[in-house]
């Protein structure tokens, strides 16, 4: 079975197997099929434009028109938001906002990771989104925050199932992971509550606010989350 163009630009080669091997032409078979399902998606940008959660609660993706509300919302929740995310204190104005929101259009534009403004009712909360992929293992990693009188309602784990069943089920991702602070019990619980998988903890893994802290890896497989029908739909 010969490589294809794509297969040698992402290096999808089955490792020690020989040219003539029925195992190595099976195996590549199988990775072949998920390049070219992700590719089909990654690389043309196809992302929804807006996720309907239910009636209160839907996602759009980022765009400009959300810079000034987004802005304001971060500003509002400084304190709350910076103690456990790095970027805050390097938002400053609403132009760093809009510098922000271009580099994710390009980004999905360009067939990558998207991020979504939450909307609760008609007052944007949050935001969801995938950091870039790493498209040659089939891996998404993904970040999320709230404002502070939006914890608590159940609106986060909504929108990461919502993208998890995109990730898995459109994409064709074999793994997707959430990194969260050890000492951030609320982002903990996102994943926790979604059945994803406590792989341990990264000593030191990010600085923060002057310091090093440990951070806690979740991750659920595509395996995994295929094989669970309904998917935690009491989430």
């Amino acid at each position: 079975m010969k490589r294809t163009g794509m297969e040698y630009r992402y290096g999808f080669e089955p490792p020690g197997l020989p040219e003539d091997s029925l195992l190595r032409q099976h195996v590549l078979y199988r990775l072949r099929c998920r390049l070219y399902c992700m590719v089909a998606v990654l690389g043309t940008g196809r992302w929804e434009k807006t996720l309907r959660i239910d009636q209160s609660l839907e996602m759009q993706l980022l765009c400009l028109n959300h810079k000034a509300e987004l802005f304001d919302l971060i500003e509002a929740n400084r304190e709350h938001l910076r103690k456990w995310l790095p970027w805050v204190d390097g938002t400053r104005s609403p132009a760093d906002t809009e510098s922000f929101i271009r580099s994710a259009i390009s980004q999905y534009e360009s067939g990558n990771n998207p991020h979504y403004a939450i909307f609760y009712g008609s007052t944007l909360c949050g935001a969801c989104g995938f950091h870039p992929f790493d498209i040659k293992n089939g891996v998404g990693s993904l970040g999320y925050w709230l404002g502070h009188r939006y914890s608590g309602k159940g609106i986060m784990a909504l929108c990461v199932k919502a993208l998890v069943e995109h990730g898995f089920r459109e994409c064709g991702l074999s793994r997707i992971e959430i990194a969260c602070a050890t000492g951030n019990t609320r982002s903990r619980r996102i994943p926790e509550r979604l059945g994803f998988e406590y792989d341990g903890v990264l000593r030191d893994n990010e600085f923060l606010n002057g310091r090093y802290v440990d951070q806690a890896i979740y991750s659920m497989q595509a395996s995994a989350f295929l094989a669970a029908s309904p998917w935690h739909s009491d989430a």
